[in-house]
């Protein structure tokens, strides 16, 4: 599976930046919000807890935190695409809410071991020249115990393979060519969810980094989402 280096996906999705958002809601027909607040729910965090978001993007898993769980969660969102995260920033200020976002490299961050309560990755571990490098580097600076979750598109068969693979053909990429006027970037991220290894296959790799006591994943939308939980050992 081929993968782009950090300064690729930092070019990639700042050229998207401004239209990331309205993209994603039209592409995901509304859905990712829902994804997102099954995740919270899934995490065990609560008030008062730390979380660290990766690859955040414009900040959308952490504003569903605080939203759920309130402004007492202290949440931190990392990425290399800075003007994503400063639509994040507006994001949150207009919603009232204090969010963390940093420049940083997920594959050598700079948190000290143990530091969060939970790490959290949506759409974004795909995209790293890397999986189990980032999947040691979140688990190295979660507490014993805590929990790192992947939320991912997934292997779809069948039929249904079929017709997802239209849906993305047809519409995901033009959607995402006609509303950020750009064809390349959604391109690569309908090639790079095709080719990327989910359920079982995932399981093991996460198993491969000995750094999870437990691994499980849930899987939402006929099996196009997945959603996997590693406890830290």
């Amino acid at each position: 599976m081929k993968q782009k280096a950090p300064e690729e996906n930092r070019r990639m999705f700042d050229k998207i930046a401004s239209s990331y958002d309205r993209a994603n809601a039209v592409i995901s027909l509304g859905r990712y919000k829902a994804w997102y607040r099954k995740l919270v729910k899934m995490s065990g965090i609560k008030s008062g807890d730390n979380v660290l978001d990766c690859a955040t993007g414009t900040g959308n898993l952490q504003i569903e935190y605080k939203k759920m769980l309130g402004n007492d969660v202290r949440i931190t969102g990392v990425d290399v695409a800075e003007k994503m995260m400063e639509i994040g920033r507006e994001k949150a200020k207009k919603e009232g809410f204090d969010i963390h976002f940093e420049k940083q490299d997920i594959l050598n961050m700079s948190f000290a071991d143990n530091m969060f309560d939970a790490a959290t990755i949506t759409y974004g571990i795909r995209n790293t020249i890397s999986i189990i490098g980032t999947l040691k580097e979140m688990a190295r600076v979660v507490k014993p115990q805590g929990k790192v979750l992947i939320l991912e598109t997934g292997e779809i068969k069948g039929i249904r393979r079929f017709l997802y693979n239209l849906y993305q053909k047809l519409f995901v990429n033009k959607i995402g060519k006609m509303i950020s006027g750009d064809n390349s970037a959604y391109r690569w991220l309908t090639d790079s969810s095709n080719n990327f290894p989910s359920g079982e296959q995932f399981l093991q790799i996460m198993n491969e980094c000995e750094v999870f006591s437990e691994t499980s994943y849930k899987t939402f939308m006929f099996g196009m989402i997945f959603l996997y939980i590693g406890k830290v050992k």
